[in-house]
């Protein structure tokens, strides 16, 4: 689905951010920097034709904007046409509305002081919060502390003032099998047209036994109603060929619907239960969500078991040949 990526990773699983771009979506890099410390990917190039400018950041919970400013440099000396700065920023743009914990804040607590810089550079640099733009007067949050049980909106997108007249929508969605939920943005854009695709076959719809009986018993049943005198035998057996990849494709749309529902029903129970902790953080709501998140991450292990398995496949079959692997 993603089928271009770019990763700066660190030797410890602390640090790391990456880009990837949907198949849909035509990105033609120009120039690219990855930092070996697994804090910052920045990319220029064109999007479909459109000229842009991503940074992804993960900044330190240290003195946070101090690296944002010495980061944006480099991304401004890169930079061509629309940009993009997003990541985990490690501070919220306001602490009065942008988290939320259990215990009373004190009234005479001053805002932390990376805040206030965030601020500070953001106007500097004539940079908006997506999120914030358009849901000015709404409290949510993107990421959830366990260990201070609290909410705080540190997963930022900035763009500048010239390309807000393309933001259309942005949303936060639910905190899922990580401790941040993911924030969604709309933009104006334009897509390439997307051909039909090719039919594959689910391979896990002949693992189990059930469903490798259920074939033999079509494929008998098929023969032994058409395999006449009537119907010439090659026409028998290519038409068998459309029977049974409808009997797949009938197959796998119901288990996916079925998957599909399990997953909706999950996630709606996640939200309103998240909901209810971010207005009100309580340890009983927090265990409810985290058994939940736990169900719903193992419904998208099987999602991710399948494409591990289409993924060893087209490294089998293509890997020694020439072609997009090499």
């Amino acid at each position: 689905m993603y089928t271009e990526a770019y990763h700066s990773t660190a030797l410890t699983k602390s640090k790391g951010v990456s880009i990837l771009f949907h198949r849909d979506w035509t990105f033609v890099c120009s120039a690219q920097y990855i930092d070996p410390l697994g804090r910052l990917v920045i990319l220029v190039g064109t999007l479909n034709e459109l000229p842009i400018t991503i940074a992804n950041l993960y900044l330190p919970n240290d003195n946070p904007v101090s690296y944002l400013r010495k980061a944006f440099g480099r991304v401004k000396k890169m930079s061509s046409g629309m940009m993009f700065l997003c990541g985990d920023f490690n501070c919220t743009p306001d602490p009065e509305v942008d988290t939320q914990t259990s215990q009373p804040r004190p009234h005479s607590r001053s805002p932390p002081s990376s805040s206030k810089q965030l601020r500070e550079f953001m106007h500097s640099f004539d940079l908006y919060d997506t999120w914030r733009i358009c849901h000015p007067n709404t409290r949510d949050y993107t990421y959830f502390s366990h260990v201070h049980s609290s909410y705080s909106r540190i997963d930022l997108c900035l763009i500048h003032s010239s390309a807000l007249s393309r933001l259309l929508e942005a949303t936060i969605g639910i905190i899922t099998w990580s401790d941040h939920a993911p924030l969604m943005l709309t933009f104006e854009a334009a897509f390439p047209p997307r051909g039909m695709g090719n039919w594959r076959l689910n391979d896990s719809l002949i693992v189990n036994r059930e469903d490798v009986t259920t074939t033999l018993q079509l494929l008998q049943e098929y023969f032994a109603t058409n395999v006449t005198g009537d119907v010439a035998t090659a026409s028998v057996w290519l038409a068998h060929k459309a029977v049974m990849r409808g009997h797949f494709i009938q197959k796998g749309a119901q288990r996916k619907r079925c998957l599909n529902a399990q997953m909706t029903a999950l996630t709606r129970r996640i939200t309103e239960l998240e909901t209810q902790n971010k207005s009100s953080p309580t340890p009983s709501i927090t265990a409810q969500l985290i058994a939940q998140r736990r169900e719903l991450e193992h419904l998208m292990l099987q999602v991710t078991a399948r494409s591990i398995r289409r993924l060893n496949y087209a490294h089998y079959t293509q890997g020694n040949k020439p072609g997009k692997l090499l």
